[in-house]
């Protein structure tokens, strides 16, 4: 009987291992103003120009020209492998609108960037890319900088300012620990 469940603990282990990673590798959301976003996970080298032409699109569109370059982009890879981040972007129609880069700290999950390019900000892609990266991490707690202007926006989507950073506490359980506490649950 021991083995039994001890196998099958097992076999719901990788089922959750699999959900993490092919399931949860992309995430199709419909916004509030209708628009159909996919985001998806990327690893390091599937980060593209087109992510980095996102980001300076997002912050100043005079930078596509000078600093979206193959040169430009090892150089963000690299950042993004010894910070030991990861990324996501939002894509609509097969075109990255948004980017986010983050990374899983012990208690938190702490986002370093997030970028929408200026035609699709304030249509819910940041959104989606915040509720994407809920719907990934084991973290409840969610936590970021952001300047002034900005927080506005942020306590839009759920941020409560924290004085130094923002913070969101995310009350849903990821699918791992849903199943967890299922399990929990019928062994008890």
């Amino acid at each position: 009987m021991v083995k039994k469940i001890t196998l099958f603990l097992y076999m719901l282990n990788m089922y959750g291992y699999f959900y993490q990673t092919v399931a949860m590798s992309q995430y199709t959301l419909q916004t509030k103003n209708g628009l159909t976003v996919l985001c998806k996970k990327m690893s390091n080298n599937q980060i593209s120009l087109e992510d980095l032409r996102t980001i300076c699109s997002a912050f100043n569109p005079d930078w596509e020209s000078t600093l979206c370059n193959d040169i430009a982009l090892k150089r963000f890879k690299s950042h993004v492998n010894t910070t030991n981040s990861a990324c996501c972007r939002a894509q609509v129609e097969n075109t990255t609108v948004g980017l986010i880069k983050y990374t899983e700290e012990s208690d938190h999950l702490y986002i370093c960037l997030l970028a929408v390019i200026p035609e699709f900000q304030k249509m819910g892609v940041a959104g989606a890319l915040i509720q994407y990266l809920e719907s990934l991490t084991k973290q409840s707690c969610i936590r970021l900088n952001a300047e002034e202007g900005q927080k506005i926006i942020f306590e839009k989507l759920g941020f409560k300012d924290c004085g130094t950073y923002m913070e969101k506490i995310s009350k849903l359980p990821t699918h791992e620990q849903e199943v967890f506490t299922g399990w929990q649950c019928i062994i008890s």
